[in-house]
Order: C-alpha cells, then sequence, then structure tokens
C-alpha cells in the first residue's frame, strides 16, 4: 500500500505500531508559563503541546514537542533542542498527544558513521545502501518498511525477480580458529565437493578458486547465488569468482560459470552520500511529504501540516523514507501515519 493511499486512509498498515515517544521539554507548576514556552516552541516550527496531570500536590502542566515511532528519533531530536528554562530536553514515554500534533511519526531506522562513499538508491519496496568497507566485501543495508537487513557482499543485483548475491564464502567451518587443522581440512573438502557437484565442475576447478585474503585468514570462495527457496540452502549456485585475475570494485575480474558483464550492478542514477551532501536538494519529495531543510531539523509538508519532524538535512527519498545527514551522521527515517 503507497504511503499516500495509507495516509488517506487513517492507517498503515504494514508500518503499523503504536506511538511510543515525545519529548518532555519542561514541567511546569504555572498554566501560563507553560503556554507560553510552547508557543515559543510553535514559533520555531517544533511540534509543542501540553498536557495536564494531576496529584496531591497540585497540577503539573508539561510542556511536550512531537510524536516519534521509536526513542532513536526521539532521543536525536532531544540532543538537538536548545536548553528551556534551564533544562534539557528529554525522551519520554507517549501519554496525551493530540491527533493533530503530527499527521506522521518518525522512527529512526539506521545511523551511519562517515558514509559519504555510502550509495544509495530504490531497491525492492524501500531502499539501499552500499557501504564500502575497509577490507573485504562492502556492506549491504537494505531498508524495506520499519525492516532493515544487513549483508557483506561484493555486489547485490536483481535476476528474474530475485536477488542475485557475489558473496564470500567461508571453506573453513565458523569455529575453525578453536577446531584442528584435520577438522578444518575435512570441512573443507567436503564443502569444495558439493560446491563442485552443485556447478558442474571438477574439484580442480573450485580449488583453483579458492583464495585468502591474507596469510592468517581462512580459505574461501567468492560465490555467484540466486535466491532460491526451492532449494535446500534457499539459494541456487550459479558461478564462482576467480580472484586470481584481479579485483575490481564489485568483486572479482573474472567468475567460473558466469560472464563478468552478465552481473547486474547498481542502478546508473544511484548516487553516493557525498555528492548528495556536497549539493543538497532544496527540497526532498516522498509520496505522502515534501521534506525541506531547517536549521538542524527536516520541516515536514503533510496533511495540511508543517513542523521540524526530525534531525539532520534531508538529501534523499525512495517516497518512503528519509535519508539525512548531520554533522558526520547519515540518518535513516521510516514514517507511521497517526
Amino acid at each position: 500500500m503507497l504511503l499516500a493511499a495509507a495516509l488517506a486512509a487513517g492507517a498503515l498498515p504494514a508500518l503499523a505500531q503504536s506511538i511510543a515517544y515525545t519529548v518532555q521539554v519542561v514541567a511546569l507548576s504555572d498554566r501560563e508559563a507553560a503556554l507560553l514556552v510552547q508557543t515559543d516552541l510553535l514559533r520555531q516550527g517544533f511540534p509543542a503541546y501540553v498536557v495536564r496531570s494531576t496529584s496531591a500536590q497540585g497540577d503539573v502542566f508539561r510542556v511536550r514537542v512531537g510524536a516519534f515511532a521509536n526513542r532513536q528519533a526521539a532521543l536525536l531530536y532531544a540532543e538537538a533542542m536548545p536548553p528551556v528554562s534551564g533544562g534539557q530536553p528529554v525522551p519520554a514515554l507517549a501519554e496525551g498527544i493530540p491527533p493533530g500534533i503530527t499527521p506522521l511519526a518518525p522512527s529512526l531506522l539506521l545511523e551511519l558513521a562517515g558514509a559519504d562513499d555510502a550509495l544509495v538508491y530504490p531497491w525492492e519496496e524501500g531502499l539501499a545502501l552500499r557501504v564500502p568497507a575497509v577490507d573485504g566485501p562492502p556492506e549491504y543495508v537494505l531498508v524495506s518498511g520499519m525492516q532493515v537487513e544487513r549483508h557483506r557482499a561484493y555486489l547485490l543485483g536483481s535476476r528474474d525477480g530475485a536477488r542475485l548475491w557475489v558473496r564470500e564464502t567461508l571453506l573453513y567451518p565458523p569455529t575453525w580458529r578453536d577446531e584442528t587443522e584435520a577438522v578444518n581440512e575435512g570441512f573443507r573438502a567436503s564443502l569444495i565437493t558439493l560446491l563442485a557437484e552443485r556447478l558442474g565442475v571438477g574439484v580442480a576447478e573450485v580449488e583453483a578458486a579458492e583464495y585468502r585474503p591474507s596469510p592468517e585468514a581462512a580459505p574461501r570462495l567468492v560465490v555467484v547465488e540466486l535466491e532460491a527457496p526451492e532449494e535446500p540452502d534457499g539459494v541456487r549456485l550459479l558461478g564462482l569468482g576467480l580472484p586470481e585475475a584481479g579485483m575490481g570494485e564489485h568483486g572479482p575480474l573474472a567468475y567460473l560459470g558466469v560472464e563478468a558483464d552478465d552481473l547486474p550492478l547498481p542502478p546508473e542514477g544511484a548516487a553516493t552520500v557525498g555528492e548528495l551532501r556536497a549539493s543538497p536538494p532544496e527540497a526532498v519529495e516522498g509520496e505522502a511529504f515534501v521534506a525541506v531543510a531547517d536549521d538542524a531539523f527536516t520541516r515536514l509538508e503533510a496533511s495540511g501540516a508543517t513542523w521540524r519532524a526530525v534531525l539532520g538535512t534531508p538529501l534523499w527519498s525512495d517516497g518512503q523514507h528519509l535519508v539525512a545527514t548531520h554533522g558526520a551522521r547519515l540518518l535513516v527515517y521510516g514514517f507511521v501515519a497517526r
């Protein structure tokens, strides 16, 4: 269901969850003083409201800001707010949030540091981030709805509606450091035989594709796999990389069983976070919101409302999520309709 349609219906089934957090700004015993604080915050674009609680000691008027779907989003927001009456705003459990305060509640799904080289592009029902690693395969971060997947792979693409991966597989067991050489070599021999049978090649051809990134590392292969639920282990082996032929940005330059030129690369429209940061757009449009920079915050426009919604400068959207940056941090938000 598209976000715009879900908003019109007043619900987001795929993202449904309770709005658990708000930001507590200050608690005052004077109603008029609390309303003055609220008014000042509203002038600055903060979606402020006042909640009254009654006890034997009298009424307390709590000035609060916003509605957040998880604590991480509320925490970043509170830390960036200015002190009020000598106190720093803090996250608080939500209670009594007026229905009209914000039509969308943000959830912080991902926070990465130093991700300027990360590539971002639409993927399936959300977005993909390809984050280079200091050594070894990059990390693919896949965001769909409120779910985040993280995988290490040289390449992720799509073929016939299924995910195609170019990634490493160890030829020793996960516990290889604690095993004897005989155990490790027995595991290696069995796995190589199995992979040769699945690929329809000789054992010697699989052994020729084996490599170690360093002398102390376990031996491994670069495999080309297509996700296939009908297979016993959920993947179909398409080929093996040949690292001795050289390694490029997306893995080996040559393969056994597949042609390197046939492997699907990231789409041409993909952009690095650094490129987006160097030339940030004036506005980022989602399916049901428009995001613009407002000091350290992003101001959202949605369903006729406008407010400071999240921390960070907006950079990009797949329609459902918002990619923003604050300092050296990359932030990815999802939204829940209220």
